[in-house]
């Protein structure tokens, strides 16, 4: 995923600071939850949050409009690639008025799946339910 976000990185309007996707639904399984932990150090809540919608709530890691976990950083986190000519769209007050075309990741995406299988890491929540 590194490799192709480096490539992509030259195309896309987004750089260190901008933070607008970290204002959208971030999901993680239970497997990406561990990585977190193991790496940061920060521990899940012990009764996760009800299912909600998240849309334009900040990252429990968002900090000074960067993500403070950016080398463990969700899955979905690092497959989001903009390649608008400018972030306008990614704000999140109206980024659900437009649609574009998406990069599609099929064999990262059935990588991922797989590990999460062999993990057991079947449901999925937002990063919002597990971490405050």
């Amino acid at each position: 995923m590194n490799e192709l976000y480096e490539y992509a990185s030259r195309y896309t309007p987004c750089k260190k600071g901008c933070s607008d996707c970290c204002h959208y639904a971030v999901t993680v399984s239970e497997v990406e939850i561990a990585f977190i932990e193991k790496f940061t150090r920060v521990k899940r809540q012990k009764t996760f949050s009800s299912k909600a919608d998240f849309h334009g709530t900040p990252c429990p890691f968002l900090k000074n409009g960067s993500c403070s976990i950016y080398d463990v950083r969700p899955f979905v986190c690092r497959r989001h690639v903009t390649l608008t000519s400018t972030n306008t769209w990614c704000n999140p007050n109206i980024s659900n008025n437009e649609t574009f075309p998406l990069l599609r990741f099929t064999s990262l995406d059935e990588a991922f799946d797989d590990i999460r299988r062999e993990s057991k890491s079947f449901e999925f929540y937002d990063i919002r339910q597990v971490f405050k």
